[in-house]
């Protein structure tokens, strides 16, 4: 799952890709947040045991991360851009 949450690709009427970014709220921040805890929280729970060891460690590093987040960051944008990427193998649990 990628990260890069403000980049959109648009066809213009010749069909070539236009790239853009869009500026975002704080609000979209933490909601992001909001839902990246919500959707591993489930793991957390009666799913832990069935984790591997690394897979515990990037988990609680992955959650860390993001409640840390958005401290130390001046923007909006800069806050968004520095959200860690979901580790893959919990898109494959979801």
């Amino acid at each position: 799952m990628t990260k890069d949450f403000r980049k959109w690709t648009n066809l213009d009427g010749n069909g070539e890709k236009e790239e853009h970014y869009e500026d975002v709220t704080w609000e979209f921040v933490r909601g992001r947040r909001t839902l990246m805890l919500d959707i591993t929280d489930h793991l957390m729970g009666n799913q832990w045991d069935r984790l591997t060891e690394q897979e515990q460690t990037d988990l609680k590093a992955f959650r860390q991360t993001l409640r840390d987040s958005p401290e130390g960051h001046d923007t909006p944008n800069d806050a968004c851009d520095a959200m860690p990427e979901i580790p893959n193998w919990v898109t494959l649990l979801l």
